[in-house]
């Protein structure tokens, strides 16, 4: 079949040409009529599919990274009297959508039970709005789970600030699904109730979803106004700003009340003491940088190509040509709809790459204003670029493909290949963390992510902390060692405080960084190689005793270090790695 180009000198012969009734062939014996059609057995396999790509890379052993801080505050939540005089559990709740929406099933279920259930109802969420977006972007969901295992692939792997979004059980994995879900309405066309389902986003997190709605729309106010005018969205605006208020006011209620020299002293403490890695550029190693930049270079050429590359069409668009009319481009996106939804997902990306500079250009236009920086880079500027450039690469590679593969199969053959390459061997790479049992190829893990430290005998912490659920009162009070995180989920007991549990609100993140380091810093006058102390032992049993005293705790758990003497004074409980010492009250 030989390919039409579509020119001006063609015109005059092609419109005295007699009209010919229009074909539903694309040219290369495929129907448009049913292009973008599913019957429901091949949509639920292919929804299996994504799912079980999310489930490969989300699947830890519980508690996974954070779950302990976002399924421990819910279950306080519903039930005070769980971890009561936890200092974290006890300070302002920030989430509490999540709480109200999904924590309540902790009154029902074990936190371990609780974790599986909250991970399968995202990777399933997901993976239902992930087909969806397949459909509106690719113009067919066939490419849904190898696109799904791309994306990620590229988004573990190539990220900047270490944003997530298959993952463990916390806010913002709801968020993304009506992030996901908004994104597979604008890019289908349908805007009306867009910023509605991002309203819901925001609900659940209202960074994820605040800025999901600032980059839907400025893409709305490049691209989308023709579609769909400010009457048409206008009810979705209020309806979205009503959902989100709630959070918004929760915000705000962060620093309500607080001298400003306090919020600017926990702004610093939030960004560059605690989550650098995610906020703060000069803390992020360069190479980090880099390989990120090279993603959003990529992911650029790769849009614009599969974007350039025309489909095959050749027989639906010279009918078109005889037409008196010659509506040429609706010709053009009647074939070729998917590229619509492709050059909108790809305004909206390139506005998360803006948001992305932002957070660079505030480090350098402030550098001379901490307390002003320190404020901005609390918003996670790099949170989008991480979370959807990924996405919008992994759609670009896979329309790329289908693209060659409309005009010759053997072109698209060798990009297919490498690309699916990559995602098997991904895969592969991604059983060795599967808590369970694979016959003759893994033995299933047993450590969570928060328990695998260096010199921390995850068996060792877990049978310390079965004693003391069984052997302590409920409502006791523990100093734990400072990397101890997963203390709560196994015990259900109080800490004075951990380094993961960060609160939310300025008044208490100063307080949480003041005691985090009287508890476990060296003085400053002593120089130390590290910044903190390795073990309670380092106090001596008379120093732990006045700790004791000092933070209102019964019970402090020493961890036994090789380079810290070890306390002749007897223990309650002991192990290999860890000793319990009781001081009554």
């Amino acid at each position: 079949m030989e390919f039409l180009t579509l020119s001006d000198t063609a015109a005059p012969a092609a419109i005295a040409a007699k009209p010919a009734p229009l074909s539903n062939d694309d040219g290369n014996g495929r129907s448009l009529a049913k292009n973008n059609t599913t019957t429901w057995p091949v949509a639920l396999i292919l929804w299996l599919g994504t799912f079980l790509v999310f489930a490969a890379h989300g699947a830890w052993p519980t508690p996974d990274s954070n779950e302990t801080h976002y399924l421990g505050k819910a279950k306080h939540h519903w039930d005070p009297v769980w971890g009561a005089g936890d200092f974290f559990l006890e300070s302002v709740d920030a989430h509490q959508i999540f709480y109200w929406a999904f924590g309540w099933t902790t009154q029902f279920l074990p936190l371990t039970v609780v974790a599986w259930l909250g991970r399968i109802i995202i990777w399933a969420g997901l993976a239902a709005m992930w087909q969806r977006l397949t459909r509106s972007v690719l113009g067919k969901p066939d490419w849904g789970p190898l696109a799904a295992a791309l994306f990620v692939l590229l988004s573990e792997r190539l990220h900047m600030a270490g944003e997530w979004v298959i993952g463990g059980v916390e806010a913002k994995g709801f968020a993304f699904i009506f992030v996901w879900y908004a994104l597979a309405e604008i890019t289908a066309g349908r805007w009306r109730w867009s910023f509605a389902w991002l309203g819901l986003a925001s609900a659940f997190h209202v960074l994820v979803g605040g800025w999901a709605t600032f980059a839907v729309l400025v893409t709305w106010c490049i691209s989308g106004r023709k579609q769909a005018g400010i009457t048409v969205i206008g009810p979705s605006l209020l309806l979205g700003g009503i959902l989100a208020l709630p959070s918004l006011w929760w915000g705000y209620a962060l620093t309500r009340g607080v001298d400003p020299a306090t919020v600017a002293q926990a702004n610093q403490i939030y960004v560059v003491e605690r989550l650098p890695h995610h906020l703060y550029p000069p803390s992020i190693p360069v190479e980090m940088i880099w390989r990120h930049l090279g993603l959003i270079a990529g992911t650029a050429l790769l849009t614009l190509a599969a974007l350039a590359l025309p489909l095959r069409g050749a027989p639906y668009l010279e009918q078109q040509m005889r037409r008196p009319t010659r509506d040429i481009v609706s010709a053009k996106r009647a074939l070729n709809p998917a590229d619509d939804g492709l050059k909108t997902l790809a305004i909206f990306t390139a506005v998360c790459v803006f948001i992305f500079a932002c957070g660079f250009l505030w480090c350098y236009l402030f550098a001379e204003q901490p307390e002003r920086l320190f404020a901005l880079l609390r918003l996670y500027w790099f949170r989008s670029s991480d979370a959807f450039v990924p996405l919008l690469g992994a759609f670009a590679v896979w329309r790329f493909i289908d693209k060659l593969a409309a005009w010759r199969t053997g072109w698209a053959w060798l990009p297919m290949i490498a690309v699916s390459g990559a995602v098997v061997w991904d895969l592969a790479a991604q059983v060795a963390h599967w808590p369970f049992d694979v016959p003759g190829i893994h033995a299933a893990r047993t450590i969570p992510r928060p328990e695998d430290k260096e010199n921390f005998s995850s068996a060792d912490w877990q049978d310390l902390c079965d004693w003391i659920a069984k052997n302590t009162p409920p409502d006791a009070r523990y100093l734990t060692p400072r990397v101890g995180v997963t203390f709560k989920w196994h015990t259900g007991r109080a800490e004075v405080v951990t380094s993961k549990d960060l609160p939310q609100d300025a008044a208490s993140i100063v307080r949480w960084w003041a005691m985090l380091n009287a508890l476990h810093a060296h003085p400053v006058e002593e120089q130390q190689e590290t910044r903190w102390k390795k073990s309670f032992a380092a106090w001596g049993y008379e120093g732990m005793k006045q700790l004791s005293r000092w933070y209102g705790a019964e019970y402090i758990v020493v961890h036994k270090r090789s380079t810290v003497p070890r306390l002749s004074e007897k223990p309650l409980y002991e192990n290999e790695s860890f000793a319990l010492y009781h001081f009554p009250k």
